[in-house]
């Protein structure tokens, strides 16, 4: 749980950096698990910074196919299937990370969602096997998180959020 100050246009602060694995490459999407710890709304005390600066892309999509990429970023975009490329995300972000925020007040709750008013999930792309970075940094006091994910799209969210699957290390072959 961040328990510092609002960084609400700081990403960086209180820097988590997990390093992970990958020996399938592929694209994988990114989910968390996370707590509103302060108050009852959906819309405070929710997010936190996410960044994954060595993968060959990260980036939002919606459902619709539509692709945002952080503010900031190095990355090549990817073009959409209109031909169009990415836009940034509404709302934060800077220097490659993304403000990524839930909604769910008094529960653990699996989203991982970016782009203010206009959800997108998180995707990452590793082009190689290899060691990657993971970086989460503070941004709303408040917001806890215990819990994340990495699975590609042949398994379903529900069975990569089960409590006997999303363990403190999955090894995927």
């Amino acid at each position: 749980m961040w328990n510092g100050e609002n960084f609400l246009g700081k990403p960086g602060e209180g820097l988590l950096s997990y390093k992970i694995r990958i020996t399938k490459p592929g694209t994988y999407r990114f989910l968390w698990r996370s707590y509103i710890t302060i108050g009852n709304e959906g819309s405070e005390h929710n997010d936190s910074w996410l960044r994954i600066p060595n993968a060959k892309h990260f980036y939002g999509k919606k459902g619709d196919g539509h692709i945002v990429y952080p503010k900031g970023t190095t990355l090549d975009p990817i073009p959409e299937s209109n031909g169009q490329t990415s836009t940034v995300p509404a709302g934060s972000g800077k220097e490659g990370w993304f403000k990524i925020y839930m909604n769910k007040a008094n529960k653990w709750h699996w989203q991982s969602s970016t782009s203010d008013n206009d959800a997108h999930n998180i995707f990452v792309v590793f082009d190689n096997p290899g060691d990657y970075t993971i970086e989460i940094s503070g941004r709303s006091k408040g917001h806890g998180i215990d819990k994340f994910v990495l699975f590609t799209e042949d398994i379903t969210q529900d069975t990569a959020t089960k409590d006997d699957i999303a363990s403190s290390e999955t090894k995927c072959e």
